[in-house]
């Protein structure tokens, strides 16, 4: 097509042709700006000589030299130690507690406590200066904190009498308004094997409660059962000193046991769970029906630990909605609770 060369009757048309279109201009969002850096530092360009184009004309020739990359600065070894030491701790705690919400630290306390008590109740008890019978275990090694000899103390450790002083559930002295035996009596053990029992339960069903319901929970549980446990010790059985925690223990072990009836469907395998808690309460039980034993204490604590008001307060709104791992039937073997009938 030609065009009509310019005079008076085409130079209107011929402005209009010729007028370049208007050229809208956008000012840049900030998305685009990030887009635009983001792909400034991610992409390299293969032509680039390596110095950087005039930020005033950019079709200019490139001027201003590229700054060196910067390196790492190097850390100091304390630096580096102290990143190694919570890299691994970071490690073992996704390790341990990856499915949790509390640390356990209520059972730790608890069992500190009773392995001092322990000790404490040997020192005061003192086999090689006060045993009138003699042979004391382990008074080469253990000095004044060996234990009394399985004539006294089948369980390996102190006389009964210590542990009255000390603290145990003795009826006549409770009617004298000494309360307090109601919870010194679950920090004291007849010896080193009642211990040992009790803190196995302690451990396979405390940890288990208390990373999932927090310490606090996990506390009342504990002192109500252990309570509860002495307090029908008393009544049923005046005539009987005991010590030992196993009432207590006990009742996380019912507490277990109903946790998984109420939270059924937060179990990866309740049926499992169920059984093994099962279990593990029948042969607490029978245990205690062997000689020195206050069974009282363990099916009172047990019921405690089940009743209606400590289940409804593991609900699962107030704590997490993990599975339980099944304890073993280890567990199970709870250290008797000691009574020592005179």
């Amino acid at each position: 097509m030609t065009i009509p060369q310019a005079d008076g009757s085409h130079s209107v048309f011929r402005a209009l042709w010729d007028k370049p279109e208007p050229k809208t201009t956008r000012q840049p969002t900030f998305l685009h700006t990030l887009q635009a850096t983001h792909r400034r530092e991610a992409i390299t360009d293969p032509l680039d000589d390596g110095c950087e184009p005039n930020p005033v004309h950019a079709d200019a020739n490139c001027t201003t030299p590229a700054s060196p990359p910067s390196l790492p600065r190097p850390r100091s070894p304390a630096a580096a130690a102290i990143q190694a030491v919570s890299n691994a701790s970071r490690v073992i705690r996704r390790t341990l507690y990856e499915s949790t919400t509390y640390m356990p630290y209520f059972t730790g306390v608890t069992f500190l406590m009773n392995m001092i008590m322990l000790f404490v109740t040997l020192g005061v008890n003192d086999c090689p200066g006060t045993s009138p019978m003699g042979g004391c275990v382990g008074e080469a090694s253990l000095g004044s904190c060996a234990f009394e000899s399985p004539r006294v103390n089948p369980f390996y450790g102190p006389r009964a009498d210590t542990l009255i002083t000390l603290g145990a559930k003795d009826t006549p002295k409770i009617l004298d308004l000494e309360l307090w035996r109601f919870i010194s009596a679950v920090y004291l053990h007849a010896g080193v094997l009642h211990l040992l029992g009790n803190m196995v339960g302690l451990l396979v069903y405390g940890v288990q409660l208390e990373r999932s319901f927090g310490g606090l929970r996990l506390a009342v549980v504990w002192f109500v059962s252990g309570f509860f446990s002495m307090l029908c010790s008393a009544v049923f059985l005046p005539n009987i000193v005991s010590v030992g925690a196993s009432g207590a223990v006990c009742g996380l072990m019912g507490c277990s046991l109903g946790e998984v009836m109420l939270n059924w469907r937060s179990h990866r395998a309740p049926g499992r769970d169920l059984l093994s808690h099962s279990v593990g309460a029948v042969v607490e039980l029978l245990l205690g029906l062997a000689p020195l034993v206050d069974n009282v204490t363990h099916v009172s604590g047990f019921l405690a630990g089940l009743s209606p008001p400590a289940e409804t307060y593991l609900r699962p709104e107030h704590g997490t909605k993990h599975a339980f791992g099944s304890p073993t039937s280890l567990g199970a073997t709870a250290g008797a609770e000691s009574s020592i009938s005179f």
